[in-house]
């Protein structure tokens, strides 16, 4: 067959099926690649080709761009009327950025060794790769990854936007694993934001492997953080595990009244820095003071990663029943004493 002499052309394409959706979101449960169609008709000196062709097609980001993402070599085609089918996977690169296809041809006689340039005649102008319209709406997705590490995903904000006005947003269910699954190496993994509702809402237990915080933007080695008034509707109390069946080396607590009026109280305001780190409250507050406390009870005190002192005041109840029984028995000992002075002085009265 004669050369294209540079003439060549294509007459009509279209692509058929779903072009650009199919590979971000599979209508279908299977994870093998989908490759779309795309079919075209090529026509030399204005007559439809026929014979055997060997077809190129390369894959840009823009229309007159230089960033190539893929090419596809279709070789040995018999066009019959001009007209073929191809069949091009390039469903990694199909990210919802725009999409360029670029089309060349040769004579099928060359080697399909050979894939120099120069063996192929570029057909002008590229086209944009347009979905298909049921492929606008995908009813599942798998494997889904974003934001997609591509020169053109430099906009900022959200990566994946999903919007209902008036029902659930995202659903995630699982039977087994995990249902929804957000990380984030220096930020927040999940954001959530509400003027008039919840903003998150949890129907069973929730788990965090490292800290809770409630109105408190530095990290603390606390499990739980709440800047802040914490209440407890309706009563309720804190709970710690207390069964006989799962302690030993059980001791009685002695010397708990000398112990704690050891202890000397406070009336204080915060320094500016611990209120803008918002690790207080403003206002005349009173309490002790941690350096104080470890000397007493050093189990009660906690230190922060950097070092910053706080009181758990762990077993205060324990504490403070002993305590009462220490101020019991002493009271009891001094009635006793007055009672034994008050006979010797009537005696001595008699």
């Amino acid at each position: 067959m004669e050369e294209m002499n540079m003439k060549a052309k294509l007459h009509r394409w279209t692509v058929a099926g779903a072009a650009l959706w199919i590979g971000l979101a599979a209508l279908a449960t299977t994870t093998e690649a989908r490759p779309f169609t795309y079919q075209g008709e090529l026509k030399q000196d204005g007559q439809p080709a026929v014979g055997d062709h060997d077809l190129r097609f390369r894959i840009f980001t823009s229309e007159l761009g230089d960033i190539q993402l893929h090419v596809e070599y279709v070789d040995d085609q018999i066009l019959t009327d001009g007209q073929f089918t191809a069949q091009i996977e390039a469903e990694s690169i199909m990210t919802g950025f725009e999409r360029w296809i670029e089309v060349a041809v040769r004579a099928g006689s060359v080697s399909n060794s050979d894939r120099s340039d120069a063996s192929y005649t570029i057909l002008s102008p590229r086209q944009m790769i347009t979905p298909a319209p049921y492929a606008t709406m995908a009813f599942s997705a798998k494997g889904l990854h974003l934001p997609i590490d591509e020169e053109l995903n430099l906009l900022s904000g959200p990566a994946l936007k999903i919007t209902n006005g008036v029902n659930t947003a995202i659903a995630a269910y699982s039977t087994t694993g995990t249902g929804l699954r957000a990380e984030s190496p220096s930020g927040f993994a999940i954001h959530g934001v509400s003027s008039s509702g919840w903003a998150g809402f949890f129907q069973g237990a929730i788990k965090t492997d490292t800290r809770l915080s409630i109105g408190y933007n530095n990290l603390t080695s606390l499990k739980l953080a709440c800047n802040g008034d914490a209440a407890k509707p309706g009563g309720g109390s804190w709970s710690a595990l207390s069964d006989r069946r799962f302690k030993e080396n059980i001791r009685p607590l002695t010397g708990a009244l000398d112990r704690l009026l050891l202890l000397r109280g406070y009336t204080f305001d915060y320094t500016p820095e611990a209120l803008e780190r918002g690790l207080a409250l403003p206002g005349q507050q009173i309490g002790l003071i941690a350096q104080e406390v470890e000397g007493v009870f050093p189990e009660w005190v906690g230190e922060d990663e950097d070092g910053t002192k706080y009181v758990t005041e762990r077993g205060t109840t324990a504490l403070f029943v002993e305590a009462l029984r220490e101020m019991r028995a002493e009271t009891d000992s001094l009635k006793k004493e007055v009672a034994e002075l008050r006979a010797l002085l009537g005696q001595a009265s008699r």
